[in-house]
């Protein structure tokens, strides 16, 4: 398990979240790979404008993910990836103002499934 936290100086950089974290959770066993993990940017500045006012900042957000592996045999895995899980959308709004929303879009969920093979050694 591996957990990261991150405070950013006041300066508001574009896509310079305050706060970002993950946490991963991992686990294995014989042939089996599985891990999770939770995702969390807050606001963060995505555009200046001519003054605060017109600024454009990115919602918070948090995201899941999850992937799974499979050894099949020593040169080829079966492989499962899920990425925004919990369906979150993204929110963009003006001048700081959580209720002036610019955009709102859902981008859905994002899954993976394939194989991985070695091909010479």
């Amino acid at each position: 398990m591996a957990t990261r936290i991150c405070r950013l100086p006041d300066f508001s950089a574009p896509a310079d979240s305050a706060v970002v974290s993950f946490l991963t959770f991992y686990y294995q066993r014989g042939r089996l790979d599985l891990s999770t993990t939770y995702k969390y940017n807050s606001n963060f500045l995505t555009d200046y404008g001519d003054s605060r006012a017109l600024d454009l900042d990115q919602g918070g957000f948090v995201r899941w993910d999850c992937r799974a592996q499979f050894d099949l045999t020593r040169d080829l895995k079966l492989i499962f990836s899920g990425i925004n899980l919990n369906d979150e959308p993204t929110t963009e709004f003006q001048g700081g103002i959580k209720s002036q929303i610019t955009e709102f879009e859902y981008t859905g969920r994002t899954l993976f499934f394939g194989f991985s093979a070695r091909l010479s050694r």
